[in-house]
């Protein structure tokens, strides 16, 4: 596994885009411009990798986990302009063609972002992270497909890659396949129920994942050992940490994010708590300028 890091994060953990911006005016997630602002003032962005039919990775939120009964909920098209979210109608992008896509566009009338484009973006940053969330069904052979090229083309420095998530049988084939890259489980609460990832796919045995010892001692991730494991926000805390200790993942450090619609500066004091321990990988926030501006005001003096 490498765990040379790229660069000194400026903070005690980097900074990600979370999709990009979330909420920042004048720009959408998970589309081109969003991805070159992040970049400009964080350490790098968090994407989220779906397939088409014809096996082609975009990037966008296809998939909303807002019911523990229900499981995942398919939201692609919330994130389309009318016109869009009309050609689109009830398919997934499973059933949708790659030159289908292309004409499809974001609320804000951008493309839909596609991987091969946004590793040539990140590119152009020397020093930024990628980090790419297996966010659809299926997704992970094309992503290691792109992933493979783009390092054999010198198009990305490794070192900057981290593939996370919730999947995490998606991520035992990454690591199969390219073990030097960093891997990071994304977890559910404790308290949540175990929930199916994607209910459209009958034989997906992929489900959102409560973060208990049981599942923390499981063959698949004791066979992973993950370099991170992301948690929800309300999941920064000692008690994790001991968790993953007492469970053989004393190495393993904490990701996590600001949800959609939250102001950054709320987990000020829960992220630097694990900053404090050195356990603290890195956080997926949704303005990286202002979210550094205010950690440094509080903490940094």
């Amino acid at each position: 596994m490498n765990t040379n890091p790229l660069f000194s994060p400026e903070l005690p953990f980097y900074v990600i885009g979370h999709r990009g911006v979330i909420g920042h005016p004048g720009f959408y997630q998970n589309s081109y411009p969003a991805y070159q602002e992040a970049l400009k003032h964080g350490d790098g962005i968090e994407v989220d990798a779906i397939t088409t039919r014809d096996r082609v990775v975009f990037l966008a939120h296809e998939s909303s986990y807002n019911d523990p009964r229900r499981g995942a909920e398919y939201t692609l098209k919330d994130h389309f302009n009318g016109v869009s979210a009309e050609l689109m109608g009830t398919r997934r992008i499973d059933e949708v063609s790659a030159p289908e896509m292309r004409q499809m566009r974001l609320r804000n009338d951008e493309k839909i972002p596609e991987l091969s484009s946004v590793i040539d973006l990140v590119n152009q940053h020397p020093g930024k992270i990628l980090l790419i969330e297996l966010k659809g069904h299926d997704v992970v052979e094309p992503v290691l497909r792109d992933v493979k090229q783009a390092i054999y083309e010198g198009r990305i420095d490794e070192r900057g890659l981290l593939i996370s998530s919730f999947d995490h049988f998606a991520l035992a084939k990454v690591r199969e396949n390219l073990p030097q890259i960093p891997v990071a489980p994304i977890f559910i609460g404790e308290q949540h129920p175990e929930a199916r990832l994607y209910p459209w796919v009958a034989a997906s045995p992929a489900t959102y994942t409560p973060l208990t010892a049981k599942v923390l001692e499981s063959s698949l991730i004791q066979k992973l050992q993950p370099e991170f494991v992301g948690v929800l926000p309300t999941d920064l805390s000692a008690a994790t940490l001991d968790k993953l200790d007492n469970t053989g993942l004393k190495n393993a450090k904490l990701a996590s994010w600001v949800p959609e619609g939250m102001d950054d500066s709320v987990l000020l004091p829960a992220i630097y708590g694990i900053a404090a321990r050195g356990r603290l990988a890195a956080m997926l926030v949704n303005d990286t300028g202002l979210f550094k501006q205010q950690y440094k005001t509080a903490f940094l003096g």
